[in-house]
Protein backbone atom coordinates (compact mmCIF):
# COMPACT_ATOMS: atom_id res chain seq x y z
CA UNK A 1 0.00 0.00 0.00
CA UNK A 2 2.77 2.21 1.29
CA UNK A 3 4.59 1.77 -2.18
CA UNK A 4 1.39 2.55 -4.51
CA UNK A 5 0.49 5.46 -2.76
CA UNK A 6 4.68 6.77 -3.04
CA UNK A 7 3.88 5.79 -6.51
CA UNK A 8 0.65 7.93 -7.23
CA UNK A 9 2.10 11.03 -5.14
CA UNK A 10 5.73 11.14 -7.02
CA UNK A 11 3.85 10.05 -10.40
CA UNK A 12 3.78 14.15 -11.85
CA UNK A 13 7.58 14.55 -11.21
CA UNK A 14 8.44 11.24 -12.82
CA UNK A 15 6.35 12.99 -15.82
CA UNK A 16 8.65 16.12 -15.44
CA UNK A 17 11.54 14.59 -15.40
CA UNK A 18 10.69 12.05 -18.59
CA UNK A 19 10.07 15.60 -20.18
CA UNK A 20 12.69 17.62 -19.18
CA UNK A 21 14.92 14.81 -20.90
CA UNK A 22 12.69 15.45 -23.60
CA UNK A 23 13.47 18.46 -23.62
CA UNK A 24 16.88 18.24 -23.55
CA UNK A 25 17.16 15.91 -26.28
CA UNK A 26 14.81 18.56 -28.62
CA UNK A 27 17.43 21.25 -27.57
CA UNK A 28 20.32 18.64 -28.90
CA UNK A 29 19.16 18.40 -31.71
CA UNK A 30 18.89 22.21 -32.54
CA UNK A 31 22.63 22.53 -31.60
CA UNK A 32 24.48 19.31 -30.22
CA UNK A 33 25.20 19.66 -26.49
CA UNK A 34 22.91 22.67 -26.01
CA UNK A 35 20.31 19.46 -24.10
CA UNK A 36 23.34 19.20 -21.51
CA UNK A 37 24.30 23.01 -21.44
CA UNK A 38 20.29 22.95 -20.13
CA UNK A 39 20.31 20.12 -18.38
CA UNK A 40 23.75 21.36 -16.58
CA UNK A 41 22.11 24.74 -15.45
CA UNK A 42 19.14 23.63 -14.40
CA UNK A 43 21.59 21.43 -11.92
CA UNK A 44 23.61 24.43 -11.34
CA UNK A 45 20.68 26.46 -10.07
CA UNK A 46 20.15 23.57 -7.37
CA UNK A 47 24.00 23.67 -6.66
CA UNK A 48 23.25 27.18 -5.21
CA UNK A 49 19.88 27.32 -3.49
CA UNK A 50 20.46 28.92 0.47
CA UNK A 51 18.74 30.10 2.91
CA UNK A 52 19.22 32.11 6.14
CA UNK A 53 18.42 30.70 9.08
CA UNK A 54 17.67 33.16 11.89
CA UNK A 55 18.09 31.61 15.54
CA UNK A 56 16.99 33.44 18.98
CA UNK A 57 19.27 33.07 21.30
CA UNK A 58 19.11 32.92 25.10
CA UNK A 59 19.58 36.73 25.74
CA UNK A 60 16.65 37.13 23.09
CA UNK A 61 19.04 38.42 20.69
CA UNK A 62 18.97 37.00 17.44
CA UNK A 63 21.00 35.07 15.08
CA UNK A 64 21.58 35.03 11.14
CA UNK A 65 23.36 31.82 9.65
CA UNK A 66 23.35 30.98 6.20
CA UNK A 67 23.36 27.55 4.81
CA UNK A 68 23.58 26.24 1.30
CA UNK A 69 20.36 23.98 0.64
CA UNK A 70 20.71 21.92 -2.65
CA UNK A 71 18.11 18.94 -1.55
CA UNK A 72 15.21 18.85 0.38
CA UNK A 73 17.68 17.37 3.32
CA UNK A 74 19.85 20.69 3.44
CA UNK A 75 16.47 22.04 3.40
CA UNK A 76 14.73 20.34 5.68
CA UNK A 77 17.93 20.61 8.26
CA UNK A 78 18.02 24.36 7.58
CA UNK A 79 14.19 24.90 8.12
CA UNK A 80 14.35 22.66 11.26
CA UNK A 81 17.86 24.17 12.98
CA UNK A 82 16.08 25.47 15.77
CA UNK A 83 13.72 22.65 16.20
CA UNK A 84 15.25 19.31 15.67
CA UNK A 85 17.70 19.10 18.16
CA UNK A 86 17.33 21.89 20.99
CA UNK A 87 18.92 20.17 23.31
CA UNK A 88 22.08 20.18 21.15
CA UNK A 89 22.07 23.93 21.17
CA UNK A 90 21.13 24.40 24.93
CA UNK A 91 24.20 21.99 25.50
CA UNK A 92 26.31 23.97 23.21
CA UNK A 93 24.61 27.07 25.00
CA UNK A 94 25.77 25.94 28.75
CA UNK A 95 28.70 24.44 28.67
CA UNK A 96 30.54 26.10 25.07
CA UNK A 97 32.89 28.44 24.92
CA UNK A 98 35.74 27.28 27.30
CA UNK A 99 37.26 25.07 24.74
CA UNK A 100 37.32 23.68 21.08
CA UNK A 101 34.74 21.38 20.40
CA UNK A 102 35.19 18.36 18.66
CA UNK A 103 31.63 17.88 16.51
CA UNK A 104 32.19 14.29 15.27
CA UNK A 105 29.97 13.65 11.72
CA UNK A 106 29.96 17.31 11.26
CA UNK A 107 27.58 16.88 7.86
CA UNK A 108 27.21 20.30 6.48
CA UNK A 109 28.49 21.98 9.66
CA UNK A 110 25.59 23.32 11.00
CA UNK A 111 26.56 23.00 15.11
CA UNK A 112 30.13 23.70 14.17
CA UNK A 113 28.64 26.85 12.49
CA UNK A 114 26.38 27.51 15.43
CA UNK A 115 28.87 27.08 18.14
CA UNK A 116 31.58 29.61 16.40
CA UNK A 117 29.29 32.22 15.28
CA UNK A 118 28.07 32.09 19.25
CA UNK A 119 31.40 30.96 20.94
CA UNK A 120 33.52 32.48 19.00
CA UNK A 121 35.85 29.55 19.72
CA UNK A 122 37.64 27.09 17.81
CA UNK A 123 35.95 23.88 15.92
CA UNK A 124 37.43 20.82 14.95
CA UNK A 125 34.79 19.17 12.17
CA UNK A 126 34.80 15.65 11.25
CA UNK A 127 33.49 15.06 8.10
CA UNK A 128 34.69 11.70 6.08
CA UNK A 129 31.88 11.67 3.83
CA UNK A 130 33.21 13.30 0.42
CA UNK A 131 29.62 13.99 -0.44
CA UNK A 132 29.12 16.09 2.68
CA UNK A 133 32.61 18.14 2.40
CA UNK A 134 31.93 20.21 -0.29
CA UNK A 135 28.62 21.74 1.31
CA UNK A 136 30.36 21.85 4.58
CA UNK A 137 33.45 23.92 3.63
CA UNK A 138 30.57 26.56 1.88
CA UNK A 139 28.97 27.11 4.68
CA UNK A 140 31.82 27.81 6.47
CA UNK A 141 33.09 30.09 4.08
CA UNK A 142 29.57 31.78 3.59
CA UNK A 143 29.47 32.94 7.25
CA UNK A 144 32.65 33.74 7.39
CA UNK A 145 34.39 31.23 10.10
CA UNK A 146 36.88 30.03 8.27
CA UNK A 147 39.40 31.19 11.02
CA UNK A 148 37.51 28.95 13.76
CA UNK A 149 36.79 25.41 11.81
CA UNK A 150 39.06 23.37 10.60
CA UNK A 151 37.71 20.70 8.66
CA UNK A 152 39.48 16.93 9.69
CA UNK A 153 38.47 14.66 6.83
CA UNK A 154 39.48 11.81 8.32
CA UNK A 155 36.75 9.21 9.76
CA UNK A 156 36.98 8.11 13.68
CA UNK A 157 37.54 4.69 13.93
CA UNK A 158 39.03 1.82 16.36
CA UNK A 159 39.76 0.44 13.16
CA UNK A 160 42.05 1.10 10.16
Amino acid sequence: MKIIFKNILFFPFYILNSLAWIYSKLLSVVKPHLGYYWLDSQAEKNRNLAQTVTHTLNDGSELKLFFYTPNWVCRFRAESFSTKEPETLEWIDKYGGNGSLFDIGANVGLYSIYYAATKKSNVYAFEPSVFNLALLTKNIFSNDLQGYIKIISNPLTENN
